[in-house]
């Protein structure tokens, strides 16, 4: 469950990092993690206390049962995190931070 779960935030933050708007604003990694816990609150239909509980375990780095899930990145997510500041440093946003991400999460 751990691992598909890390899988699931690893797609989310390398789509959010695809789809940053095309003036090369970029999410920070702690607007990333709000994204994600958000889309999954939203797909597990949680609502009032329950997702406010959810939402402040997630975005703290917990998993819902309140465990600490803080693990080491794994290759593909320390890939997809270096892609990005590398895309960050060069300043590319739109059509080529994407072509860039692809090419570099390739690699």
């Amino acid at each position: 469950m751990v691992c598909l779960t890390r899988a699931r935030l690893a797609v989310v933050v390398v789509t959010a990092v695809c789809a940053a708007p095309a003036w090369g604003q970029t999410l920070t990694l702690p607007q990333q993690r709000m994204n994600y816990c958000n889309i999954v609150a939203s797909s597990q239909g949680l609502q009032g206390d329950s997702r406010k509980a959810f939402l402040t375990a997630c975005i703290n780095g917990q998993n819902p049962t309140g465990a600490a899930a803080r693990q080491p990145l794994t290759a593909d997510q320390q890939r997809a995190v270096a892609c990005d500041a590398q895309a960050s440093t060069q300043r590319l946003g739109g059509e080529a931070r994407r072509t860039f991400m692809k090419s570099c999460l390739r690699m």
